[in-house]
This record gives C-alpha cells, sequence and structure tokens, in this order.
C-alpha cells in the first residue's frame, strides 16, 4: 500500500526563487478523511485577504492579481506521513468578497510539487483547500491505519504575485517584471487537527496451513562432495485471494535462526549436528536462490525493497508459488542431521 518519489521541478517557463525567506507564514488547516478512506480534506482555518496575504497591500490602478502558486514537499522537517507517502492530488480556494469561486484539480503532483496560477480581485478573501491522496505506488504500509498529527508540516508554498486589469487577464499577456508586486512569499501549512487514515485493503489468506514442516531427503556425504548442491525437497505457498481488495503481493524471506541473515543459506538449528552444509531455498518462479533479509518492521516499505509475489485480480485469485529445497556444501562435510527455520511475511498494496 505506500507514498511517493521527492523532486521539486519547474511546471512554468521560469522557475520561481528557490531561496526561501528566513521565516514564513504558518496557516493552519483542518483535515478530514474522504469517503473513498485514503484521501484527507484539508482546509485552511480562516479567510485571508489575498493582497494583505500575497501581495504586500500593495495599493495600484490594476485590483486584480495573479498569484503564480508553487506547492510542494520541503526538503527538511516535512512530516514523514503527510509529505512523503501522500500525493497531492486537488488544490482549490472558497472565495469570498469580490471573485468568484475557484476550483483547480491536479492530475499528479509532479513528485511532491505542483505549480499553478489564480486570478482574484484585491479585496478577495480565500480559504486554501487541497486534497492528500494516500499514495502506494512506491511504498507498502506495513500497518493498519496512518496517523497525520497536529502541527505536521503537510506542504510548503512560494508564489509571485502580479497585478493585472481584469479578472481575465492571461498571466502570459503582461511582463512579469513589469507587473511584479511581490515575489517569492513562502506559506507554511500545517494541520491543526490529528487525522487518521486507514486505507481498509483487504488481503489474501493463506490457503492451507500457515507453519509447514518440510521433510528433507537423506542424501550420501559423497553426493555433496561430487555436486556441492543436491535437491532435499520441496513445498508451496499457496493464497486465497478470492476477497481481496488489495491489487498485488510481496513477500519478504527471512531467516527464522537469524534475523539479521541476507545470505542466500539459512543457519541451522543449534541441535544440528551435520558440519559443512547449508540450506538453500529455491524460489521456482525465477529459479533463483532467495535472499533473505530481517523481518519486516517499518510502518512503511519501499516497493524496491520487497519481493514480488503476485498480481491479485479478477483472473487471480488463487495463486501458488512453489520452492525447492537444496543442500549446498560450504565447508568440509560431515554427516549428521540437520534442520533450519524460514519465516515469510506478506505485503499487500
Amino acid at each position: 500500500m505506500q507514498i511517493f518519489k521527492y523532486i521539486i521541478t519547474c511546471l512554468l517557463v521560469g522557475c520561481l526563487l528557490h531561496t526561501l525567506p528566513a521565516s514564513a507564514t504558518t496557516i493552519q488547516l483542518i483535515g478530514r478523511v474522504l469517503e473513498d478512506g485514503k484521501t484527507v480534506r484539508y482546509e485552511s482555518t480562516a479567510y485571508y485577504n489575498v493582497n494583505s496575504l500575497l501581495c504586500g497591500n500593495a495599493d495600484y490602478s490594476f485590483e486584480f492579481r495573479i498569484i503564480d502558486w508553487h506547492f510542494y514537499v520541503s526538503g527538511g522537517g516535512v512530516d514523514q506521513a503527510a509529505g512523503q507517502f501522500f500525493t497531492l492530488k486537488r488544490i482549490g480556494f472558497n472565495v469570498t468578497g469580490r471573485g468568484s469561486s475557484q476550483d483547480h484539480v491536479a492530475v499528479g503532483d509532479n513528485a511532491g510539487s505542483y505549480r499553478f496560477t489564480s486570478n482574484f480581485h484585491k479585496n478577495a478573501n480565500i480559504k486554501i483547500y487541497f486534497d492528500l491522496l494516500f499514495n502506494n505506488d512506491d511504498y507498502i504500509l506495513n500497518d493498519t491505519d496512518i496517523t497525520i498529527p497536529p502541527s505536521s508540516l503537510l506542504r510548503m508554498t512560494s508564489s509571485n504575485c502580479y497585478m493585472v486589469p481584469a479578472m481575465n487577464s492571461k498571466f502570459s499577456s503582461y511582463n512579469q517584471s513589469a507587473y511584479l508586486l511581490k515575489s517569492n512569499l513562502s506559506l507554511r501549512l500545517e494541520s491543526s487537527n490529528s487525522v487518521k487514515v486507514n486505507p481498509d485493503i483487504k488481503t489474501c489468506a493463506i490457503d492451507g496451513a500457515t507453519d509447514q514442516t518440510v521433510q528433507l531427503d537423506t542424501v550420501f556425504k559423497h553426493e555433496l562432495d561430487r555436486n556441492t548442491t543436491v535437491q532435499a525437497g520441496n513445498f508451496a505457498i499457496r493464497l486465497n485471494c478470492s476477497q481481496a481488495t488489495a491489487t498485488h503481493s510481496y513477500i519478504v524471506y527471512s531467516d527464522g535462526n537469524n534475523n539479521a541473515n541476507t545470505s542466500n543459506l539459512l543457519t541451522l538449528d543449534s541441535r544440528s549436528t551435520a558440519k559443512g552444509v547449508g540450506i538453500q531455498v529455491v524460489d521456482e518462479t525465477t529459479g533463483a536462490a532467495i535472499k533473505f533479509a530481517p523481518i519486516p518492521t517499518a510502518q512503511f516499505i519501499k516497493v524496491s525493497q520487497v519481493t514480488s509475489f503476485s498480481a491479485v485480480n479478477s483472473a487471480n485469485r488463487y495463486i501458488t508459488r512453489n520452492y525447492t529445497v537444496n543442500y549446498v556444501k560450504n565447508g568440509t562435510v560431515t554427516a549428521g542431521d540437520l534442520s533450519a527455520k524460514m519465516v515469510y511475511t506478506l505485503l499487500y498494496r
């Protein structure tokens, strides 16, 4: 389930100044979760006068203002949940006084930033609102919900203010330098309340026993001396996804005797008496030996750090993945018994 890349880009010709003022005006916003369970609507707690807040109280003959906005994720101190794992999907304004209500819909947040222009009368008062959508393209949620606490830094803005003669004046029709009133004003958009988001993704169920014991074949010492790797057994992991709403499943394989193990050989139990032999698990789907990793404990996990198990869709409701267990010679072989333990963690988005 999880969040997004973090780059600042310029979307129009020319860029806003990237050096922010030493301080920024803080705007408090109230958040509420929308019906889909994964979108948070934030709206400023008060109305703000356009000319006072954004244009330095400039008093010129042109009564209308074009604001060149840049919403982005701050490079320092941004709340992790709000900044990194939620995508900016919708930005708008509730307008009172002179001017009509405006609504700006973004198709994407361009890796954390979004830039556009809006036109207001200088006496208009506005409330800022925007939607943050839980984004699971790059991250998986390893938890049941996400809390965005009070005073979280949701987004920053940097803006330029220009005067124009009419509400429908085009930003590109005027020399930007000649009509610039105030540049690079920074707003700090903070949450005023705690919001808990529960994406409510239904996952698959293990089809069969969650714990399995694989009885390994007996092999002779000379077989390992001659072949180095000898097949010892097999097993399968099966999922029933008939009730799932998740679209993809992922898996992390861990060493049950040594969680820190990142090799492709399991650590033998202390009661094992065989020497010079390791146990390897091969994923028959890829043909590669599994590389083990610690059991994931972070709330958000990068998709790139886990193994894809299977897509989940209407044509793929019952999923089976097969594995082969091998003995692998890794030293001077001494005959005896051996056993090991593998733990797997399934994740969904």
